[in-house]
């Protein structure tokens, strides 16, 4: 029983648990994204430490079948959460000054540019040229003229018919 319920765990609990980590992982701390990945990397290889070991014939197990079983049913759990105390337990100073070699604060990269910012600026731009009073704005073409639909019919069925302004 207890075996059955630590492959439960393993299973559906930590991948939940590393689900709930990630959401919005560009917004954690960097501790907190380290636990992520560390839990990440060690799930699978949990993952693929409890296959092996659930194909590796039982036969050519020495001695009793209990480590095997162990393997089988709490590696995902065992090897996961050592993933995320592991990773979560390295302090970031030593880790970011290995990444980055000058002293302080790292600097936050620009912000990308959001294209429907940008189309936004460039409409209230428009909106705040005024044309001349002869006609557009220079590098603005006029705007089509849109045909008129008009719904009409002779003696048969009705029909539509474009007819420009």
């Amino acid at each position: 029983m207890t075996l059955r319920l630590l492959f439960l765990v393993g299973l559906f609990l930590i991948p939940l648990g590393l689900l709930m980590l990630g959401h919005r992982l560009r917004d954690r701390t960097p501790t907190q994204r380290r636990m992520f990945w560390g839990g990440i990397i060690g799930y699978l290889t949990g993952m693929l430490v409890a296959v092996s070991a659930a194909l590796y014939p039982p036969v050519h197990w020495p001695g009793t079948d209990s480590l095997r079983a162990l393997m089988v049913h709490g590696g995902m759990l065992f090897f996961g959460c050592f993933g995320v105390l592991s990773a979560g337990s390295s302090p970031a100073s030593e880790l970011g000054r290995a990444a980055h070699p000058l002293p302080g604060p790292v600097e936050q990269l620009p912000r990308r540019k959001n294209p429907l910012e940008q189309l936004a600026r460039l409409r209230v731009r428009e909106s705040s040229s005024r044309p001349p009073a002869g006609g557009t704005p220079q590098g603005l073409s006029a705007p089509p003229k849109r045909p008129r639909v008009r719904l009409t019919s002779s003696s048969g069925p009705p029909y539509l018919s474009c007819a420009p302004r």
